[in-house]
């Protein structure tokens, strides 16, 4: 029965953010931290970057394509920096980066050797 699994599903996840959601709270208390549960609702229909809310701007599923300003963005993404800048707004345009770029390392495997090296030491 289709209704059955709908709310089958409902009552799973709405456990499992629950949970998550006590656990957080409880670590957020021992340490002096608010923890706000924001509702997920609609927050992926408006765009984050321009605030356009055209119904067609939701793609597909996972896809958010602006018709206005053009971004293109992974559709929870772009609910999750919607439901963030309700609670921690940041003005128009101001870069949050804070400086950091991940530098991840590549280590391949040498068969002659058996071992793992950087890519550095494989390709010189």
């Amino acid at each position: 029965n289709k209704k059955k699994k709908k709310t089958g599903n409902k009552k799973l996840h709405s456990w499992a953010f629950n949970r998550l959601y006590q656990y957080l709270a409880y670590k957020g208390e021992m340490r002096g931290v608010e923890v706000l549960k924001e509702n997920e609702w609609n927050s992926s229909k408006t765009c984050s970057s321009c605030g356009d809310d055209t119904k067609s701007n939701r793609v597909e599923r996972g896809l958010y394509v602006c018709s206005s300003c053009e971004l293109v963005a992974n559709a929870d993404c772009n609910g999750a920096e919607n439901m963030r800048q309700k609670i921690t707004p940041s003005p128009h345009g101001e870069d949050r980066s804070n400086g950091c770029v991940a530098q991840p390392s590549t280590h391949l495997f040498d068969r002659e050797s058996g071992t793992f090296h950087t890519r550095e030491q494989v390709v010189s």
